[in-house]
């Protein structure tokens, strides 16, 4: 949700620039991008009518976020920008998925990550055996292409350098 709401953002900062205008109130809200994550993907599954909210007879997934350690958590202003731009994983108290409680107090309940942790380990040694060792370093450390000017028309440059 941070991140679709910090880069609509960013485009509407950015068109409003290239036509010399200021952006003075943003159009998407954070209230909108909460709920794109619970109604939205709901409604553009087909599903609105069974899942995407708290309510009787649908299947419900529910986060309670509190984390009365975190001076990030306090105060709550306004709640939607709260859980969009300050509240992170460590702030999940309790997740229950369609009625059954996987995490309480910040701690996992019945879930075992080991075989998930296990299984992308063993992913990963497979690839990185199958490349060798150079090509492995190579992919995770890519040369970087030469410097060179971007075409950009957003682009600010002073009138002595066109």
């Amino acid at each position: 949700m941070r991140a679709t709401l910090s880069a609509d953002r960013s485009r509407e900062h950015l068109e409003a620039q290239a036509r010399g205008e200021t952006v003075n109130a943003n159009r998407l809200r954070a209230e909108d991008v909460v709920w794109m994550a619970t109604m939205g993907g709901a409604k553009s599954l087909g599903m609105e009518d069974k899942i995407g909210s708290i309510t009787p007879g649908k299947k419900a997934d529910l986060l309670l976020v509190k984390n009365d350690q975190s001076p990030a958590m306090t105060p709550i202003l306004n709640p939607n920008v709260h859980v969009v731009y300050q509240a992170g994983t460590a702030d999940i108290h309790t997740v229950v998925v369609n009625g059954r409680v996987l995490k309480y107090e910040g701690k996992r309940i019945g879930l075992d990550i080991a075989p998930a942790r296990d299984a992308v380990a063993k992913s990963v040694e497979f690839v990185r055996s199958q490349l060798g060792e150079q090509a492995w370093l190579e992919g995770m450390h890519p040369a970087l292409a030469p410097n060179e000017p971007i075409d950009n028309p957003y682009h600010y440059q002073d009138d002595d350098t066109k």
